[in-house]
């Protein structure tokens, strides 16, 4: 800092060879700092301001985690409370998930089936029409819907099942498995079994009865009757046709 004029200067020496002297420089520290500092704010605002869009999309990021968590939980809460069972295959049909792993009954069968071609799960006799055509829409990677098959447990029990898939693919159109719900419908088959075999009971019990049965409906149009009414029926027997009135 001058004594003089009170500037604070920067000063350079130098001696010169051929004479008895020493060549003196001096420049204000603001006109050689000058450019350095502008460089310096300028990088300081890019390095803020880089700071800035890091941190923007950090919290971006943060705020996406946070949603695929709410999102992924909210997956999980509707597929343990749903009835149908969501399941997964790799682009071999190997399933690689099922839900409500370790919540089904012991009997199940699917908590076999990770690691298990999803072909081989199916019960059917070999030649099965409906079996072949499946096995073709799956090698056609083809959507299907609603496909009624069986799976039999390791105790025997033979399940039954809805099964629905959709195919999925990579960002480069590869094949990558198939996503599908399973729905189960054993209980249905049985109820429809019992109710078959029920009614078989019931007609084969009024057709060996020896008394005469008819059934007439709401509309009073004759719906069935057994060998012995018609046989009594005489002439009449012409007109017992299901949906003939009762009058005629």
């Amino acid at each position: 800092i001058s004594a003089g004029d009170n500037v604070d200067r920067l000063y350079g020496y130098a001696a010169v060879p051929q004479f008895p002297m020493v060549v003196l420089a001096m420049l204000d520290t603001e006109i050689v700092l000058s450019e350095w500092r502008q460089h310096v704010f300028i990088v300081g605002g890019w390095v803020i301001a880089a700071d800035a869009i890091i941190a923007l999309l950090i919290a971006g990021m943060v705020i996406q985690i946070r949603r695929r968590q709410r999102s992924e939980a909210r997956f999980r809460d509707f597929a343990d409370a749903a009835s149908d069972w969501y399941w997964e295959t790799n682009a071999d049909f190997l399933v690689t998930y099922v839900s409500r792993v370790g919540r089904e009954p012991a009997d199940f069968p699917v908590h076999d089936a990770l690691g298990m071609d999803l072909r081989e799960l199916l019960v059917a006799d070999s030649g099965n029409e409906l079996l072949e055509r499946f096995a073709a829409d799956l090698e056609d990677h083809a959507h299907f819907r609603d496909f009624l098959c069986q799976m039999r447990t390791a105790s025997g029990r033979v399940w039954h099942f809805k099964l629905s898939g959709m195919p999925r693919f990579e960002a480069g159109g590869e094949f990558a498995g198939y996503r599908g719900v399973a729905q189960d419908i054993t209980s249905v088959v049985a109820e429809r079994s019992a109710t078959a075999q029920a009614n078989m009971r019931f007609l084969y019990a009024i057709e060996n009865g020896s008394d005469a049965f008819a059934f007439w409906d709401a509309e009073d149009r004759f719906v069935m009757c057994n060998e012995n009414y018609r046989r009594r029926a005489g002439r009449s027997a012409r007109f017992l046709v299901p949906g003939t009135a009762y009058e005629q």
